[in-house]
């Protein structure tokens, strides 16, 4: 593979280095201004918890590179971070710098001494680059995970709560932007780059290093693109985990309706610690595209969903299927039975063709809440943990 990522190899200088714009450390993307940082090291000495930053602060313009990075400096032995490196092509017109429960997200990961470095990385096949964060917890870890994120989100919308216990059960985190997908990125979907971007992600964890064994979780169109690459990277992993994976997408605006009900609304009003009152609330059509843009290689038909016809077009190509008759590795799938974008058939007819699969069926669950529930995240957790 002609890949040289310039992610988790590369450490900042201690003293001083340029700032692209994309890597940086948990201070700079949970700070407003240079006087509310925490101490270095964020363990010790009294810590003044910095504002929310506002996510209108400033549109970041292609080739705007900012000014000087003062990353948080690790205790000995820890990893001290990540350099990373601008698309040539450049990010483009953002209408948000960092989002009030990305902020809060840093924060938490802060006072807990974590790890936090947001990364840019060439995507094969793509013709450009994508974002990724490293999260790693304070003690020694005992497992990876790589997410692969929903169609129409980021690399940390709808994440927050997992990744908080994962890291608390010691686990180290690659999240990234899958192609067409980030206000951070410039790439375009389509499945064989979306593919490239898992290998791509695969290869910068196992150049840091295999001797912890790593899983895969994938998250609605995330989980479609995993099972699609684990047919050829499944012995890098030690299991996989499809929640909410569709082999089509069924969305609709009486779908929709159907979704938000009572379960979706007590699920967001239960996740407001993590993301407040509105920073879950997902993109559909053109809401929300500014934040959360979908970029896709060909022009979608015309029509609000005209481009869920263009991502079940591309499902339809990655010969699903097929390719679940193929995985070897221990696979959990987790669907919900009031799901009505990814109706749970869709789960029972993949778990008729792994060789190894558990299906969790969420009773009541909707394609927004089941990846949210109590007892989805609790098995997840149960699920890394038992294989080590």
């Amino acid at each position: 593979m002609d890949f040289h990522p310039h992610l988790l190899s590369d450490r900042f200088s201690q003293s001083d280095r340029r700032d692209d714009g994309l890597g940086l450390g948990i201070s700079e993307l949970a700070a407003r201004s240079p006087a509310d940082h925490w101490p270095r090291g964020g363990r010790s000495g009294s810590r003044k918890r910095p504002a929310p930053r506002d996510c209108q602060t400033r549109a970041l313009q292609a080739g705007d590179r900012g000014g000087r990075a003062r990353p948080v400096a690790a205790p000995e032995g820890r990893r001290t971070g990540a350099r990373c490196q601008r698309s040539p092509r450049g990010v483009g017109p953002l209408t948000a710098d960092v989002l009030p429960f990305e902020s809060s997200f840093f924060g938490w990961l802060n006072e807990r001494g974590m790890r936090c470095d947001r990364c840019s990385f060439p995507v094969p096949g793509a013709s450009g680059s994508t974002t990724g964060y490293f999260l790693a917890p304070e003690r020694p870890a005992r497992q990876k995970v790589l997410a692969l994120h929903g169609a129409g989100n980021d690399a940390l919308f709808a994440w927050i709560g997992l990744f908080k216990a994962l890291l608390l059960a010691r686990t180290e985190i690659f999240t990234f932007d899958l192609p067409g997908h980030g206000r951070w990125s410039d790439t375009v979907f389509t499945p064989d780059a979306a593919s490239g971007s898992v290998r791509a992600a695969v290869s910068i964890l196992m150049q840091e290093g295999a001797t912890l064994p790593l899983h895969a979780i994938g998250v609605s169109l995330g989980g479609s693109v995993l099972l699609r690459t684990l047919v050829e990277l499944q012995d890098s992993f030690a299991s996989a985990a499809l929640v909410v994976a569709p082999l089509q997408i069924e969305l609709s605006p009486s779908s929709i309706v159907r979704e938000v009900g009572p379960r979706s609304f007590a699920m967001l009003w239960r996740e407001r610690e993590h993301y407040g009152l509105t920073g879950l609330i997902p993109s559909f059509g053109s809401f929300k595209r500014e934040v959360y843009p979908l970029r896709l290689a060909e022009r979608p038909p015309s029509g609000t969903f005209g481009y869920v016809a263009a991502l079940n077009d591309a499902l339809d190509r990655m010969c699903l299927e097929e390719a679940a008759t193929r995985v070897q590795l221990p696979v959990l799938l987790v669907y919900g039975s009031d799901d009505c974008i990814v109706p749970i058939e869709q789960g029972e007819m993949l778990d008729s063709l792994l060789p190894r699969s558990e299906l969790l069926r969420i009773r009541n669950g909707t394609h927004l809440s089941t990846p949210l529930e109590r007892e989805t995240m609790g098995r997840l957790i149960q699920w890394v943990g038992e294989r080590r």
